[in-house]
């Protein structure tokens, strides 16, 4: 993190790494949404060649995760599967804005065994 504040420069860093047209947004990620409509603030498809990935629960994307501690050393490296959680409620309002998100929806990762685990050793579910 470059000219943050002193507190933030204390916390660990997540770095997650992949390809973003693949991984993580259009044409293909898990938080892609490919035509349709917004009818009221909510995504509709609108022909055949219209998804919105993250309204799809079951799609996982691979990614490479690092726990990256104060002074840059890395002290864990998985690969691991990146879903978008949202729920069906919230998946259809979500909305591209200039590159950023509308919405709350978190995405999870998980290693290929089924569970992060943070550098102490605990499950990241």
């Amino acid at each position: 993190m470059f000219d943050s504040r002193l507190e933030l420069r204390t916390l660990p860093l997540i770095s997650l790494v992949a390809d973003a047209g693949k991984t993580f947004y259009e044409p293909n990620g898990v938080m892609a949404i490919v035509g349709g409509a917004y009818t009221g603030g909510v995504w509709a498809p609108v022909g055949q060649d219209s998804y919105n990935n993250i309204m799809n629960r079951d799609l996982e994307r691979p990614v490479s995760t690092e726990w990256i501690l104060r002074r840059m050393t890395t002290a864990s490296r998985q690969t691991a599967a990146c879903a978008c959680m949202a729920v069906r409620t919230f998946g259809p309002r979500y909305i591209r804005q200039d590159g950023l998100w509308s919405g709350t929806a978190r995405s999870v990762c998980a290693s290929t065994s089924g569970a992060s685990t943070d550098p102490a050793g605990s499950n990241i579910r």
